[in-house]
């Protein structure tokens, strides 16, 4: 495995101003917290698709792929829960799975034979 220091730079920067935007557009008090999360939560999953390299090519893409899918399905879901009022504990435990769900998939992928 390799980091990709420019396109990381880059996957920071959009994380940012997607953590930016889930904190202007949040409706509720917890605007902080669920910037954090949201940016947490898209920086790991655009550094695993644009910010390291993967020696194995088969790995690589079903990881790429992986990380892309669970990355607009975090967007998506930061995007709800901006616009609807719930509970922190509620968001928390959605993300929560969401990002343990794909880190379970990702090392599942890693550690599969080719």
């Amino acid at each position: 495995m390799k980091i990709k220091v420019i396109p990381l730079i880059i996957v920071l920067g959009i994380s940012a101003i997607l953590s930016y935007g889930i904190f202007a557009f949040c409706t509720s008090e917890n605007a902080t917290i669920m910037a954090l999360i949201g940016g947490l939560m898209s920086f790991l999953t655009l550094t695993a698709s644009f910010g390291i390299t993967i020696n194995r090519q088969g790995k690589s893409v079903n990881i790429k792929v992986v990380s892309l899918v669970f990355f607009v399905l975090g967007l998506i879901g930061n995007l709800i829960f901006a616009y609807v009022h719930c509970k922190i504990p509620t968001y928390i435990i959605v993300n929560g799975l969401i990002m343990l769900i794909w880190l379970l998939i990702v090392y599942g992928l890693s550690k599969a034979e080719d």
